[in-house]
């Protein structure tokens, strides 16, 4: 039960203050020139609480009590045995049928007749629960800035080699993300040549040579660089 407003405990103060009067043998049209109030009132809350004797002298609601906008509770039971129904795939030949509010709505008018409308059936079966909201696709992660041009973003490898003696050789391996555009090495120039070559890369009216350093230095190589 709602706490009542101070309006709303005044006005049951005077109520409850003319019973009271009443009660001890005031005459009625005292009361109600001592309460400010009509006659007509002062008989009604006499005759009320001889009706109700436990009353608070409550202000009753005033909502309405009939809703003609309010979907019939028949035509909400239909919408979900209806709803179960698909669900279940009953009957069979309902067995590849959707269970929206559009299937709902046909087979509905089918069974009963007039069909309400597609989205009271929705309200009806959002106020149940039976409605699971997809979740909006997260967007693609993209590194920024986009790589819309070529050389916008570069994909760098780093290969790290520890010399003896504490030195470090770092090799920095940069592509083109946008472009995408290394092929296989090609058979050019002797077999010797040939098998230190990964890739080749065109730019233009320049060819970029992809070399793999760990086929073009020797271990003894790679060692001796640490005197440099």
């Amino acid at each position: 039960m709602r706490r009542m407003t101070q309006a709303e405990r005044g006005d049951a103060q005077r109520r409850r203050a003319a019973v009271r009067l009443y009660r001890a043998g005031m005459p009625v049209t005292t009361i109600a020139q001592k309460l400010k109030q009509s006659i007509r009132w002062v008989y009604q809350w006499i005759q009320y609480h001889t009706r109700h004797p436990w009353t608070r002298f409550r202000s009753a609601s005033r909502a309405p009590h009939h809703h003609p906008t309010q979907t019939p509770e028949v035509v909400e039971r239909r919408v979900l045995r209806l709803r179960r129904q698909l669900v279940r795939h009953r009957p069979r030949s309902l067995r590849f049928a959707g269970i929206g509010a559009r299937t709902i709505q046909r087979e509905y008018r089918k069974r009963y007749g007039t069909a309400p409308s597609l989205s009271t059936i929705q309200r009806i079966l959002d106020h149940h629960h039976l409605v699971v909201h997809a979740r909006r696709p997260r967007a693609p992660y993209r590194p920024h800035p986009a790589a819309e041009v070529p050389n916008a973003v570069q994909a760098t490898d780093i290969i790290t080699r520890w010399i003896y003696g504490g030195s470090v050789v770092q090799t920095f391996n940069t592509v083109d993300i946008y472009s995408n555009e290394i092929e296989s090495a090609p058979n050019v120039g002797n077999d010797e040549t040939a098998r230190y070559i990964e890739g080749v890369v065109s730019r233009g009216e320049d060819l970029l040579i992809l070399v793999d350093l760990n086929k073009l230095l020797s271990e003894d190589e790679w060692s001796d660089m640490s005197g440099f």
